[in-house]
Parts: C-alpha cells; sequence; structure tokens
C-alpha cells in the first residue's frame, strides 16, 4: 500500500531538516491495534509505503505540534508536522515499515526504518460465554493461564458479549490482580477491539480492553477482581437508550514455586534467554581498567534478570559495580529484549590473559526444565608496565623483601691505623645527600602530577557532562512508551553520576536529599527530580497519572539544565 500526500508546516530557517517514523507498539499480537506517526519539521511531498498485510483504519490524521530543546542553555522551541496511521497486521510475521522519504526543493529527507514483530494472539482461558446468553449484556474475564510459576506473567483481559448494539462506553474499571505484582497496560482504556463471534447460533458483538500483563512478585493463590463497565445500548421497548452497568465474573490464579535443583548459575530468569559477552578492545595496559559487556537477550522476565557473577582469573579484579541497562519492551509474551551489564575490571598483570567463559542458568517453564547458556571466552592481550608491577608486587600482593646486612663499603686504612669507612669521609654527605633529595622531590612530583591529572579527568566528566546528557537525548527523543521512558531514566542517572563523581547505583533518592541539604541543588530542584523520577517510575509500571511523551521529554531537559546550573 502506497501513501502520498503533501506535508506543509512552519518551520524556522536556524533549525536542521529531519523526518522520523515511531511505531507503537513495536511488538504486537495479529489483529492488535498499531499506531504509526511520522513528524518532520519540513515541507514537501511525502512517500511511504506500507506492507500489504497492513489493514488500515479510517483516514491519515494530520497536524501540528512542538517540542523544547535546549541549545547552549537556551530554550528553543521545535514546530513540526506529523500523519498519525491506525491499524493492524492480519497474519503473524516480521514486517519492515519505511523508510518514508520527503521531496523537497533542496533535495530528498529520507526517515529510520523499523521492523514490527507481529506474532499469534495467546491463548485466552475464559468461563464459558454461552452460559450466559441470558444477559443481553455481560463480562468475562479472561487470561493466558490459570497456574504459573514464579517469574512467569500472565496477561488478563476484560472481555465484553453484547447481543444489542452499543452506542457508547461511558465508563471503564479494569480488572485487578489482588496481590503483590509488577503490571503492564499494554491497552489504554480507550483501545477497544471489536469482533463478531457466533455463540450458540446468534451472531454476538464481542469487544476487548484493558489487556495488561503481569508478573507476581511471590508464590501462592491471588484473586482477580472483576471489570465494570457502564454502557448504552439500544432498548426494543424504548425509543431511547437504555444505560447499563456491568459487572463481570471474578477469577484466580495459582503461582507455584520454581522445581529444585537450579543450578548455582541460575540468575533468576525464567522464559528463553541467550547471553553473549564482548570486550570494549582486545588489548590494555597492566593496570588499566578492561570494559567488558554482557548482553542478556530473550523473552521473559528479563528486566528482573539478576547479574551473572564472574570468575575471573588471578590478576584481574572486579573494579566498582556493573553498570546495567535493559532495553526492552512489555508485551503479551511477556518482556521481550535485552539486559545489558558492563563489568569493569581492573588487570594487574603483566601477560596475556583468558577471561573465561560466563556461565548463565535459566528456567524454561514450557519445557519445565533449567537450561544453561555461556559465552565465548575472551582472550586479552596485556601491555606490560615493569613500574606499575613493581609496585604491586611490594605493596598489593605482601610480597616481602629479605633483610640485607648494612654494607659500609671497602676500609681503608688510614696514617693511625684506624679503620674507616668511606661514609665517614669528609664531603660523603653531601655527595650523596643530593641524589637522594632529588629523588624525593621527583617522586613527590610525580605523585602530584598523578594525582592532578585524576582530578583534571574528573573535572571535564563532570563539566562535559550536559553535553554528553543533551546528546543522547537527541538521540532517544524519537523512541516512545518503555524504550523512551527507559531511555529517559538511564541518562538522567548517568548524568548525575558523571556530575557527582559516583557510580549510577549509588544515585537513589536518599542520596539526591542528601545533595538537597548540602545545598548543591536548590530545594525546588530537588523536588521536581525525586517528582521525575517518580514519573518514570509510574510510567513503566502502569501506577500514578498519565503522563505525556512530550511532557516527559521537556522536564527532562529542563532539569538538566537546573542541575548544571546549581553545580559548580
Amino acid at each position: 500500500m502506497l501513501l502520498m500526500f503533501l506535508v506543509t508546516t512552519i518551520f524556522s530557517w536556524g533549525q536542521k531538516p529531519y523526518i522520523d517514523l515511531q511505531i507503537e507498539p513495536a511488538t504486537s499480537e495479529v489483529g492488535q491495534q498499531v499506531i504509526i506517526v511520522l513528524r518532520t519539521n519540513w515541507e514537501g511531498d511525502l512517500e511511504f509505503e506500507l506492507p500489504d498485510e497492513f489493514n488500515q483504519s479510517g483516514g491519515v490524521q494530520s497536524g501540528m505540534s512542538s517540542s523544547i530543546n535546549y541549545i547552549n542553555n537556551q530554550a528553543q522551541v521545535e514546530k513540526y508536522s506529523y500523519q498519525k496511521i491506525s491499524g493492524f497486521f492480519e497474519k503473524p510475521g516480521q514486517y519492515k515499515i519505511g523508510p518514508a522519504k520527503l521531496r523537497t526543493p533542496s533535495g530528498e529527507l529520507v526517515s529510520n526504518a523499523i521492523v514490527v514483530n507481529v506474532i499469534k494472539p495467546i491463548n485466552m482461558i475464559s468461563e464459558d460465554p454461552g452460559k450466559n446468553m441470558n444477559e443481553p449484556v455481560f463480562g468475562i474475564i479472561q487470561q493466558s493461564a490459570k497456574q504459573i510459576y514464579e517469574g512467569e506473567s500472565v496477561l488478563l483481559e476484560a472481555k465484553m458479549y453484547a447481543q444489542v448494539d452499543i452506542i457508547q462506553i461511558d465508563r471503564f474499571k479494569n480488572l485487578e490482580f489482588q496481590g503483590p505484582s509488577e503490571t503492564e497496560l499494554l491497552h489504554t482504556s480507550n483501545e477497544v477491539d471489536r469482533d463478531f463471534e457466533i455463540i450458540k447460533g446468534k451472531d454476538v458483538l464481542t469487544f476487548r480492553a484493558g489487556k495488561s500483563i503481569v508478573f507476581p512478585e511471590r508464590t501462592g493463590t491471588f484473586e482477580i477482581s472483576p471489570f465494570e463497565m457502564s454502557l448504552y445500548c439500544t432498548d426494543a421497548r424504548s425509543l431511547y437508550p437504555a444505560r447499563v452497568n456491568i459487572k463481570s465474573n471474578e477469577s484466580s490464579i495459582k503461582v507455584i514455586p520454581l522445581p529444585d535443583g537450579a543450578p548455582a548459575s541460575f540468575v533468576g530468569a525464567v522464559g528463553e534467554f541467550t547471553i553473549a559477552s564482548k570486550g570494549k578492545s582486545s588489548e590494555i595496559e597492566q593496570g588499566k581498567v578492561f570494559e567488558m559487556e554482557v548482553e542478556i537477550s530473550g523473552i521473559g522476565n528479563t528486566h528482573n534478570i539478576e547479574t551473572p557473577k564472574l570468575n575471573l582469573p588471578k590478576g584481574l579484579i572486579l573494579y566498582g559495580d556493573p553498570t546495567v541497562e535493559t532495553k526492552a519492551d512489555f508485551t503479551s509474551r511477556g518482556v521481550e529484549g535485552s539486559k545489558i551489564i558492563t563489568y569493569y575490571i581492573q588487570v594487574n598483570r603483566a601477560n596475556d590473559v583468558e577471561i573465561p567463559s560466563i556461565e548463565m542458568s535459566y528456567f524454561d517453564p514450557n519445557a519445565v526444565e533449567y537450561k544453561t547458556q555461556t559465552t565465548i571466552p575472551l582472550l586479552l592481550k596485556v601491555i606490560p608496565d615493569e613500574n606499575y608491577a613493581f609496585t604491586k608486587t611490594n605493596k598489593k600482593e605482601g610480597v616481602e623483601v629479605d633483610a640485607v646486612p648494612v654494607f659500609n663499603g671497602p676500609m681503608l686504612v688510614n696514617t693511625q691505623g684506624k679503620s674507616e669507612s668511606v661514609m665517614s669521609l669528609p664531603g660523603f654527605g653531601a655527595i650523596t645527600s643530593l641524589p637522594i633529595a632529588l629523588a624525593i622531590v621527583m617522586g613527590l612530583f610525580l605523585k602530584y602530577r598523578k594525582e592532578n591529572e585524576q582530578e583534571i579527568i574528573v573535572r571535564q566528566t563532570t563539566k562535559n557532562a550536559l553535553k554528553r546528557a543533551k546528546d543522547e537525548l537527541n538521540k532517544i527523543k524519537v523512541k516512545r512508551g518503555v524504550e523512551l521512558v527507559g531511555g529517559l531514566s538511564a541518562l538522567l542517572l548517568t548524568y548525575l553520576s558523571e556530575k557527582w563523581n559516583v557510580s549510577t547505583a549509588e544515585i537513589t533518592r536518599s542520596l539526591i536529599c542528601e545533595k538537597g541539604e548540602q545545598g548543591i541543588i536548590d530545594v525546588p530542584t530537588t523536588n521536581e527530580l525525586l517528582a521525575l523520577l517518580d514519573v518514570f517510575d509510574g510510567a513503566r509500571y502502569g501506577v500514578g497519572a498519565v503522563h505525556s511523551a512530550d511532557e516527559m521529554i521537556v522536564r527532562t531537559e529542563t532539569i538538566l539544565v537546573q542541575i548544571d546550573k546549581g553545580h559548580p
């Protein structure tokens, strides 16, 4: 399906022309609504092709919007136009969408391309709707399973059946999992999938809403509270619509413990996963820190996977805590994507070394067994440093040097027949003390220079933190959903760690409050920073008020500038 239309917008000559493509969700079920958005700040003829398997719902929605960018700490409003297309895929598969092309008088702009993964609908378990056909409208809870293992997810959804024409849905209260859990809403409350089914020979209108993925946090049997809905429907006995209040059935789910016999390398992963590792370089100087990246990819409880343990050979030690980045989306199958763990390893040995393979075990609920994956060993070439090796040998490893008797030098015979050492000769102290004094001065100078260089590196890192954060922000502005929220959260934590010279693991709410008490950031900035972190958590876990992507981006940009101004 080829779409062609004219794009007009209001642009500033200071803006760099662009066109980008956004799709939500990137993984969807057959028949699930997919929203495609094209944004550009330039004018021209737009050409965009969609796969034949994509069934477009309605026309193309066009409009204007704006965002705020900070350049040299100055806020600039960027205006752009957008085209929004809604629809669904009819068959499972992987579909490449884009790039879109915008032909302008000054040349052609080309957008990014995105691959959408379309999967078969998850089978849902429900009560028999045929037993409720005496009701004109009724609701039944849908769930993907009645029993799951701990760490596994369950898909929940509200489904309505109507034997009359539905005019309007007035109110909808979604079902709730009654227990400690992590819940992600896959459909917003205003997204409704409509269809027709034949039940006991009758055509019945069905519509589904409130689809959510739930990760229970402990074992046991938990209730699922009913969903409620108020709607207006036709009434054969009246000329006016009837208002009907519907309350669905209740349900439950049993969460059972994982089987015994988990391997020592089990990292709490439940699903299907692979693991791979790579080094940032293949060689390193002795005494330096080597960065090794381990990526665990798959489908399941990806976001809750623990960090695998390393078995390092002698002469290699972990340098601080590893950093963790999750690149994943909540889908009807769980959390799909990867968790990237970066280890920092100090190399104290002088010869080449092989970093052993890393073992990671997970539980496969489909096969009902533990499985183990391993990485390929990494060979690291080490460039020796004699000075570093001498220092480490005598100080770190505790190797003692045997005591040597003091040697006073050759004996000379004087005219009085007394033995006399060279050290007792006149002028010997002056001759020997000068080199010793110079050595001490040089040692102090080298120590000061090394410490000063470290201070300079820290200051440069702190100084350039804002620029790096803004560069990264420009890259993730085009993302949406969980990917955008995760990117903004990781960006903010990285910026604060560089600004305050701590690891990202140390960035906690208590540390932020402590910085506020110390006057490093003022009270309004402290409160806004804490509130923004709450917004990120709420967006990721489906709790709290709903905030738009543009609002979260603008608030992140603003807080970066505020913190930078308040920091020396």
